[in-house]
């Protein structure tokens, strides 16, 4: 495929056919995927307008081949032409390479240079940092930087962020820990957005550790499961509270026999019964 589309490019070149930038950073992509670094300096070199996105294909593609040294050098030492400057992609993926190398506090410097070039940190740029920080085990550091996302820098947690927290808390057998992101991610509505695998995988996680859910959680799992459209876990969810002693109101059988009737689902009269 390498060989394929340096042809190519040289037959329109031959033929003085112009090449557009995004031609060119199709090119680079697939030379860099194939670790053909000399072949992606010759291909760079050869583009006459770059943008940020010639300019963040090279950086990440020096960064998986684990060539961090001349990553950095070349976001440093670039002229930047038509751009005004590195973007938050390039810096995203240092970070990245920097965290998966073990060196996440050098990570974490990068993240400062972001805010020194007066660029934004996406929610992407922390997650990449957060789960750096869980893996090498300070979670504090890493709570700390989730706090901060909003209030430093505007930017709201997702999904992602707590998955990775709830599974660095895990990882340090913290389970009261994984109850309170639990707690976060209702107080968020994350069940309510239909982001409820990793909602699922922490209250599966609290149960196994014989930690009782309170009602509030139980009745968002329920709405959300509804909501999601998937009609027979909510009824196996209410079974399985009743089973283990749990107090089930009025209110979640509600949420439940609303869910059924909305999808032309008739167990919602057996359940009206009850």
């Amino acid at each position: 495929m390498v060989d394929d589309s340096l042809y190519i490019l040289e037959k329109m070149k031959d033929l003085n056919l112009s090449v557009s930038t995004q031609a060119y950073n199709s090119i680079l992509y697939i030379v860099y995927n194939f670790r053909k670094t000399d072949k992606m300096w010759d291909v760079y070199k050869d583009i006459k307008s770059k943008n940020e996105h010639t300019y963040s294909t090279v950086v990440d593609g020096l960064c998986r081949q684990q060539k961090l040294e001349d990553a950095v050098s070349f976001l440093r030492d670039s002229e930047w032409k038509d751009v005004s400057g590195p973007s938050v992609v390039s810096f995203n993926s240092i970070m990245s390479a920097y965290c998966k190398s073990g060196f996440v506090y050098t990570a974490k410097y990068f993240l400062c240079t972001v805010l020194k070039c007066g660029l934004v940190p996406t929610v992407y740029s922390h997650n990449i940092l957060i789960n750096g920080l869980c893996l090498a085990g300070s979670i504090g550091e890493a709570l700390e930087l989730a706090g901060d996302m909003n209030i430093k820098h505007g930017v709201e947690p997702d999904t992602v962020t707590y998955n990775i927290l709830a599974k660095g808390f895990h990882l340090l057998g913290m389970i009261k820990w994984v109850w309170e992101i639990n707690q976060q991610m209702l107080d968020k509505d994350l069940c309510r957005l239909g982001e409820l695998d990793m909602a699922i995988w922490l209250y599966d996680e609290i149960c196994s550790k014989r930690i009782l859910p309170n009602s509030r959680t139980r009745g968002a799992m329920l709405l959300g499961l509804c909501r999601k459209g998937m009609l027979l876990e909510p009824r196996a969810l209410l079974n399985s509270l009743i089973s283990t002693g749990c107090t089930v109101d009025i209110t979640m059988y509600n949420i439940v026999i609303d869910g059924y009737a909305k999808s032309g689902y008739v167990e919602a009269l057996g359940l009206f019964r009850e």
